[in-house]
C-alpha cells in the first residue's frame, strides 16, 4: 500500500482489519499521508519483520512511532525515512532492544547538507 495517498482516516480504518492479519509479517505504507495515527496502525503489530513507513516525518510523530515499537522484536528491516532530533533519540533508546534487526533506513531531515 505504498503512495496510495492514504491518510490518517484511512489509518484508522486500517488498524482494525490489519490486528487481524496475524500472519502479517511485512507491511509498507511508505509515501502515504499518514502521520498521527501510523503508531496506532502498526503497534499491535508485533509479529512483523519488515516495516517500510518511510516519508517526510514531523520529527515528533516519528519520535512517537518508534516509541511505540519497544515490543517488534522480531523486526528485521525498517524504513523511517527524514529523521530528526527527537526521533534519533528514539531510535538511540528503541535499537538494543531489537537483537534481529539487519538493516535500518533512513535519512535526515534538514533543508540543506554541509559539504
Amino acid at each position: 500500500m505504498s503512495h496510495c495517498q492514504l491518510t490518517d482516516e484511512n489509518g484508522r480504518d486500517l488498524a482494525a482489519a490489519l490486528l487481524s492479519c496475524t500472519s502479517l509479517t511485512a507491511l509498507r505504507l511508505d509515501g502515504n499521508h499518514i502521520e498521527t495515527e501510523m503508531g496506532p496502525l502498526v503497534v499491535g503489530l508485533t509479529q512483523l519483520r519488515l516495516l517500510n513507513v518511510a516519508r517526510r516525518w514531523e520529527d515528533k510523530h516519528l519520535a512517537r512511532l518508534v516509541g511505540l515499537l519497544g515490543h517488534h522484536t522480531l523486526l528485521h528491516s525498517v524504513y523511517l525515512g527524514a529523521v530528526g532530533e527527537a526521533s534519533i533519540q528514539a531510535l538511540v533508546d528503541w535499537l538494543p532492544h531489537v537483537p534481529n534487526l539487519e538493516e535500518i533506513g533512513l535519512r535526515w531531515a534538514t533543508d540543506s547538507c554541509d559539504p
